[in-house]
């Protein structure tokens, strides 16, 4: 994959990459999850930096995961370093159904584009495909671009070293779209780097999709950190009960 990568300025390594990465049908819960995870290990493994070291990108395999999902890591170390980033991102996408008669062109960015060019059904959508600013594809937004930047950002640091102050780990996630097991499982490989290399996590940058906060809205953001997320659920039950309405004995004379 370098081979593509390597002439082009940083934007086009990111759409390149998120065409390769949406090409692959990676639907939650499928064996498609164990395929993308081989696409970005074989993607960080085509590069000069990994070449040369190549124990810096591994898996963590989910334990006893029936589909034997994995976590994608890679780990570009500067010197003595204490301070890391880390770049993280899912690797999966929800299912392909609610594209109806265009299921089969779902993961063509190139196909879908020609077929809302033609498509006056939604002026927005037509003239969102005809400006060729944007990129259509399952997965592209959520988040398979978001994945490309953080491959991108690695391979620039990994070809400018001098640049760097600390030390760089992506980790790319199975099982987001549903119980996000994949980021809970990661949490052991964080500690165990951490205590292995003694590292300190400076800031966790997900590079999930954004969006406007309001109309007009052009500013970029981006999301740093850790937050909790509650999965809330519902049981609701009642008792068996009957309901009339009481109508005075109507009497016929």
């Amino acid at each position: 994959m370098y081979q593509k990568l390597e002439k082009l300025l940083d934007a086009q390594r990111v759409e390149a990459l998120t065409r390769e990465l949406v090409s692959v049908k990676s639907v939650n819960g499928t064996s498609g999850e164990v395929a993308i995870a081989a696409k970005v290990e074989s993607i960080l493994r085509s590069f000069p930096f990994f070449q040369q070291h190549p124990e810096w990108v591994w898996t963590q395999e989910l334990v006893n995961d029936r589909l034997g999902r994995k976590n994608v890591f890679a780990f570009i170390k500067k010197d003595e370093a204490a301070k890391t980033i880390i770049y993280h991102s899912h690797m999966d996408t929800v299912g392909i159904e609610d594209f109806g008669a265009l299921k089969e062109a779902a993961l063509d960015s190139d196909k879908l584009t020609e077929y809302f060019k033609k498509y006056s059904e939604d002026p927005d959508i037509q003239k969102d495909a005809c400006s060729g600013d944007w990129l259509f594809g399952r997965g592209a937004l959520d988040m398979k671009s978001g994945d490309a930047v953080n491959l991108t950002n690695l391979l620039y640091y990994s070809e400018h070293p001098q640049e760097m102050a600390g030390n760089l780990l992506f980790m790319g996630n199975c099982v987001e779209e549903n119980d996000h097991s994949g980021a809970i499982a990661a949490l052991d490989e964080l500690e165990k780097l951490k205590k292995q290399y003694h590292l300190s996590y400076e800031v966790a940058i997900n590079t999930d999709f954004i969006s406007p906060k309001y109309e007009g809205d052009q500013q970029k953001y981006i999301y740093y950190g850790a937050a909790g997320k509650a999965l809330t659920c519902f049981y609701i039950k009642g008792i068996e009960t009957h309901v009339a309405i009481h109508m005075p004995e109507l009497i016929l004379h």
